[in-house]
């Protein structure tokens, strides 16, 4: 599995860089404490720089961080190379975070406040963000470095704030010392913490809810620091019974995305043990991979096509593949055996090929001999036409063959009808000859629509 360097490292060089062309961008005439800073900056920045390459390439010990077996620099070994900032230092930079318009010279400020971040003057650096929303980039990237250097100090912190402190404080603890991070959650007893009572006794948020929040925080670090150490703990938790931990392997399969090809990332989740997260980590591959190679990612696919639980990877790929090549897709999901993930690609390739030429689909539809995957891809293909012409939607529905998926058809079609022609479809309900059972679901939808959020999307 490739490796990039972490987080702060990036950070490090982007404030070396920033310092650098600091003097362009900084206007003339500025106060001699802005020219003081830049000034220093640059007169440091080649011995930074020389440092920050060593401890690169070498793996210096002089910091605190060390470099782990697989090559890859601890954020620790990168603090030799971070400027120490002055309190006078730390007022500018955030004056200028606070009050620039050049959105480049904030980001610079900003970017140089997170280089000289220290446990020691992080409550200052704080106070010049302090006015960011809470959802912010630069909100959660500076409780992120915070963490990697303050660890459970700054994650506690957030335990008195009205802000989301707590989970970015955490993500940016495990990815620098997941060990200790995971020491720290695995024995937390937050009932019996004093630490937490602003939140369970005062704000009233439970403990298990408290529990899954700081969970999805430490799986990002985690997965940040070591994908498979992070896939290791999901599975740890889903034993144990947490609920709603499978679904924590998409903020696995995230990191792992960002730093692999399609290709391997696709092989990472194959590798998964089996079960309800390995499929979820799959169907999200599998999307992914067909976007970057459909016909690559249908070679790798097809090698589940027989087993029922991987039908979501059949599908994402023919749904993809259909988006670029509606009649390739198509040709290769009918080469496929018969069964679920047949069936389940079908229904996503044709629903995409209606939205794209609904012509098209729907002559390839007249020529396919009746079997289960023409009733699959019918439905799929009459939902989505639903929304453009639910007249010739329906009549595709009440054209599948088989007795459940025509009535799901339907009562699909007559819910999109409604919406968007409530009287035609009134007029449609009376003269069909639906049972009262079919109009009642068609005029009452549950609030999780699943076919209406697709379309929204």
């Amino acid at each position: 599995m490739k490796k990039t360097l972490l987080l702060h490292g990036a950070w490090i060089a982007a404030a070396i860089i920033s310092f650098n062309i600091g003097a362009r961008f900084f206007p003339a005439g500025d106060s001699g404490d802005k020219e003081r800073l830049v000034a220093g900056a640059q007169k440091n920045q080649v011995d930074e720089r020389s440092r920050g390459s060593a401890a690169v390439k070498a793996g210096s010990s002089q910091a605190s961080g060390k470099r782990s077996g697989d090559g890859v620099l601890d954020p620790g070994a990168l603090g030799s190379v971070q400027r120490k900032l002055s309190s006078g230092d730390i007022e500018l930079l955030g004056e200028q975070f606070r009050k620039g318009t050049n959105p480049i010279e904030r980001r610079m400020a900003f970017t140089a406040l997170l280089a000289g971040l220290t446990a020691e003057n992080a409550l200052q650096v704080r106070k010049q963000i302090e006015h960011m929303d809470h959802r912010s980039a630069e909100f959660r990237e500076f409780h992120y470095a915070w963490g990697s250097v303050g660890g459970a100090d700054a994650v506690m912190f957030g335990a008195d704030t009205e802000e989301d402190d707590m989970s970015p404080a955490l993500t940016g603890w495990a990815s620098a010392d997941p060990e200790a991070a995971l020491a720290w959650f695995n024995n937390l007893d937050m009932e019996n913490n004093a630490g937490f009572d602003a939140l369970l006794k005062d704000r009233k948020i439970p403990a298990a809810g408290l529990t899954g929040h700081l969970m999805r925080g430490l799986v990002q670090g985690l997965a940040d620091a070591n994908p498979d150490t992070a896939s290791q703990f999901v599975q740890d938790m889903v034993a144990s019974g947490h609920e709603g931990a499978e679904g924590m392997i998409h903020i696995v399969a995230g990191a792992v995305m960002r730093s692999d090809s399609p290709a391997e990332a696709a092989l990472w989740s194959e590798g998964l043990p089996e079960g309800k997260m390995r499929d979820m980590a799959m169907n999200r591959m599998a999307g992914h991979f067909a976007r970057s190679d459909p016909e690559a990612a249908a070679s790798w696919a097809g090698n589940f096509s027989s087993q029922p639980e991987s039908a979501g990877v059949i599908a994402e790929v023919g749904q993809n593949w259909a988006a670029r090549d509606a009649q390739a897709a198509v040709d290769w999901l009918g080469s496929l055996p018969a069964g679920n993930g047949q069936n389940a690609g079908m229904h996503r390739a044709l629903s995409q090929w209606a939205q794209r030429d609904p012509t098209a689909a729907s002559e390839h539809l007249s020529s396919m001999a009746a079997s289960d995957a023409k009733d699959a891809a019918v439905s799929g293909f009459s939902r989505r036409l639903a929304w453009e012409n639910p007249q010739a939607a329906m009549s595709w529905a009440e054209s599948i063959a088989s007795d459940d998926q025509r009535t799901e058809s339907i009562i699909s079609v007559g819910r999109a009808w409604s919406k968007r022609d409530a009287s035609g479809a009134a007029e449609w309900m009376v003269s069909s000859g639906v049972s009262e059972d079919v109009q009642q679901a068609i005029l009452n939808p549950p609030e999780n629509d699943n076919d209406e959020r697709r379309r929204r999307r």
